[in-house]
């Protein structure tokens, strides 16, 4: 696994069970979004080197509780 990037969290990611938890990126690189859902709707984010993102979709989850994954990430673009 590649060394450096910087890994942020948003949320409680360590809660289990999740429902699902949807990947956007490459996991081995390390460059990725996780999204946590529960019930349909993202409650927790993970991310490796994609600060820029991260950071967007912290700032739209504390305005918005009920994004689903296709929203965000469609939200990110």
């Amino acid at each position: 696994m590649a060394q450096g990037g910087l890994f942020s969290v948003y949320g409680q990611v360590r809660r289990a069970p999740w429902d699902d938890i949807v990947v956007d990126g490459d996991l081995e690189k390390p460059e990725f979004l996780a999204f946590y859902v529960e019930h349909g709707i993202v409650k927790a984010l993970a991310g490796w080197s994609r600060d820029q993102q991260m950071a967007q979709a912290v700032g739209l989850m504390a305005h918005r509780r009920d994004w689903t994954v296709p929203e965000l990430l469609q939200a990110l673009t």
